[in-house]
């Protein structure tokens, strides 16, 4: 992630969320949503701009009930 933002010279929002079988679907969306409002509202206090912004995601897996 510290790479990322070196080369495209932006702040990375990293979030972590509760994994399943923990917490099951849509808990882990409502906590990234949860996240991201946060720093949509908070971001002139850290100096960064949102005005534009990509949102990229990676599975910590899931709980397959096949």
């Amino acid at each position: 992630m510290e790479d990322i933002a070196r080369q495209c010279q932006a702040a990375v929002v990293f979030p972590y969320y509760t994994p399943a079988p923990d917490r099951q679907f849509p808990f882990q969306f409502e906590q990234t949503y949860g996240v991201l409002d946060h720093i949509i509202h908070n971001a002139p206090a850290h100096g960064l701009l949102v005005e534009t912004f990509a949102l990229a995601g990676d599975s910590v897996g899931g709980l397959s009930t096949n």
